[in-house]
């Protein structure tokens, strides 16, 4: 409910930014995320390898991501500093074989959510390289068909960084379309054994680094900087 009212509220100020300033942005958009984790990965090939006599669907290897973003950014000149929240997830699924060609699902549901501060340099009007930091946050929560709720398995903060390239598309003068390339490295790993003991029953210490590239589409609703 919390995340519905933020998104409703940056809806509306998007709406009417207009009015600010006229390099302050506000920025909305989706992110499609590809990424590395070889605990991640090992936990599910032990749940796969372990259930496989009973599976009709194994879980996929676990490589992709996807979301929105959203937040501010105010440009002057040549440089522009940017803050907001990301919010990237993944529903991943297994099926078992029931009775009479039944079957039972069940999901793990994977969160990389970040806050992030960051600064990009144009080299003109329309391409900038920049960089952030991020406060990070993994979740990875279980659910099976049977259950209201889902169970969270793993919960951990952390933080990261990114280096970023930006071409900026205006579209008018109150709109433009920032396409965003980026590669996000981990500053420390996750621990996944809690994971790796509440899915699979297994006492594993497993920690590995959350390694993350992809690309954002970015709308920029406000009066737009033509230097």
């Amino acid at each position: 409910m919390n995340k519905l009212k933020i998104a409703i509220a940056l809806i509306f100020l998007l709406y009417f930014c207009n009015i600010i300033t006229a390099q302050l942005n506000f920025t909305m958009g989706y992110s499609s995320v590809f990424y590395k984790n070889e605990s991640l990965k090992n936990v599910v090939n032990t749940f796969n390898d372990f259930n496989k006599d009973t599976l009709n669907s194994p879980f996929k290897t676990p490589s992709y991501l996807h979301g929105l973003e959203m937040g501010v950014r105010y440009k002057w000149e040549n440089v522009a500093i940017q803050g907001g929240f990301s919010l990237r997830l993944n529903t991943n699924k297994a099926l078992f074989r029931q009775a009479n060609d039944g079957t039972l699902s069940q999901k793990l549901i994977t969160n990389y959510n970040a806050w992030f501060i960051g600064a990009t340099g144009y080299v003109n009007k329309w391409f900038g390289l920049g960089t952030s930091f991020d406060f990070t946050t993994t979740r990875v929560k279980n659910k099976l068909q049977t259950d209201k709720n889902s169970t969270a398995f793993l919960d951990q903060t952390g933080t990261s960084s990114q280096v970023f390239l930006v071409f900026d598309l205006p579209a008018n003068k109150v709109l433009s379309l920032s396409i965003k390339p980026f590669f996000q490295w981990p500053w420390n790993t996750t621990n996944f054994t809690g994971l790796q003991k509440s899915l699979n029953g297994k006492t594993e210490d497993l920690n590995s680094k959350w390694w993350t590239a992809g690309i954002t589409f970015l709308f920029c609703n406000g009066v737009q900087n033509n230097n």
